[in-house]
């Protein structure tokens, strides 16, 4: 019982029981395996300050493999019962969308087809061009799926979002924004991003939008959200 605490710790302090470390599979992996390398070197290594015998190399990989094996195998258990809670509604992370109408919409529509990824979008900030060249906003919340209430929002700006992501958060403990905004809504993305790191949200993106934002952590990208075009 002692031992399994121990690489239990290992692997948390690796990163490995984060929510969302099952988009980063091939990160995982790595992490997995070096995770495992190192907690077998310690063990080895107090092994061997209490026994007059070192453990050889070949200790060394037979154990390195039985190991690695037991956590693949607990980890892919694990991924398949939590994405049964996801599916069944349970565990997920309440979520809002901010884009332009019909990107977000659509952005809704996949979130809701991938439970496994562990969020539910509970809002939306719907952006639409008004008279020409102004702006303007409109937040959507949803409950059991269905629209509930709507909105209008001047502007979207960091002042707007002041006032709704505290109001979304003590609602709905929300945590994560996902941002679908075009790629001529730099203005935008700079007050969403500021009111986001202000109310210590979670901010994700898709992957288009690394030529606006630059470089970002491999984490606050949701890769494979294919958005369908939009029926509504």
């Amino acid at each position: 019982a002692t031992l399994a605490l121990v690489w239990v710790a290992i692997y948390g302090a690796a990163g490995l029981y984060r929510k969302d470390h099952h988009e980063l599979r091939l990160k995982g992996a790595k992490q997995l395996g070096l995770a495992t390398a190192i907690g077998v070197l310690l063990l080895f290594f107090f092994i061997a300050q209490d026994n007059s015998s070192v453990p050889t190399r070949v200790h060394f990989l037979t154990y390195f493999t039985a190991q690695l094996s037991l956590a693949i195998l607990a980890r892919a258990a694990h991924t398949v019962g939590i994405n049964a809670l996801y599916r069944n509604g349970v565990g997920l992370d309440n979520m809002l969308i901010v884009g332009r109408a019909d990107t977000a919409e659509r952005a809704r529509n996949a979130v809701l087809g991938q439970p496994e990824r562990g969020f539910h979008p509970v809002a939306v900030v719907a952006l639409e061009d008004h008279d020409g060249s102004a702006v303007r906003a409109q937040l959507k919340v949803y409950k059991r799926g269905q629209l509930e209430e709507r909105i209008d929002l001047p502007d979207l700006n960091s002042e707007q979002l002041d006032q709704v992501l505290p109001k979304l958060k003590s609602m709905y403990g929300l945590e994560t924004v996902l941002v679908v905004l075009d790629r001529g809504d730099i203005r935008h993305y700079l007050e969403v991003v500021r009111a986001c790191n202000k109310h210590l949200m979670q901010i994700k993106f898709l992957p288009e939008v690394r030529p606006i934002v630059g470089n970002l952590p491999a984490e606050a990208i949701m890769e494979g959200l294919f958005l369908s075009e939009s029926n509504a």
